[in-house]
C-alpha cells in the first residue's frame, strides 16, 4: 500500500491522517510538506521478528544511516501498539522509516509488513 495522506476539518477542528501500509527502511520523508503537531500513532508489526519504526522530526534533511531518529518505538513480533498525545508532539518535519535493529546506522529492512498510521494537525 502506498503513502496516503487524507484532510478533513470543521469549524473547531482540522486534521490530516497519514498512512502508511508498507513501511520500509527507506524513509518516508516528510510526508506533510510542513510543520504540524502529532496527535497519534498506531503502530502494527505484522512480522515475525521485532521491529524498530523510527520517526524524525526535526529541522533539516534525513540522511539514511546516519540521522538520528527523534522517537524510536520497539514493537515486538505480531503486536501493535497505539500512542495518544493528548498535548499533541509539535514537528518540523514527519519523517518515518523501519529497521530489524535500534541503532541509528541500521539500514536493515524490518523484513515483513510494518503498518504506520498518524493523526496530525
Amino acid at each position: 500500500m502506498a503513502l496516503k495522506v487524507s484532510g478533513y476539518s470543521s469549524t473547531s477542528l482540522t486534521y490530516k491522517t497519514v498512512e502508511q501500509g508498507t513501511v520500509t527502511q527507506t524513509a518516508d520523508v516528510d510526508v506533510l510538506g510542513t510543520s504540524g503537531t502529532l496527535y497519534s500513532l498506531d503502530l502494527d508489526n505484522q512480522h515475525s521478528s521485532t521491529v524498530y519504526i523510527k520517526f524524525f522530526l526535526s529541522t533539516g534533511e534525513y540522511t539514511a544511516g546516519t540521522s538520528e531518529p527523534d522517537l524510536m518505538f520497539r514493537i515486538a513480533a505480531s503486536t501493535s501498539r497505539k500512542l495518544d498525545i493528548p498535548g499533541g508532539l509539535p514537528f518540523s518535519q514527519l519523517t518515518f522509516w523501519a529497521n530489524d535493529g535500534p541503532n541509528t546506522s541500521d539500514t536493515d529492512a524490518p523484513g515483513g509488513t510494518v503498518v504506520v498510521i498518524a493523526v496530525c494537525s
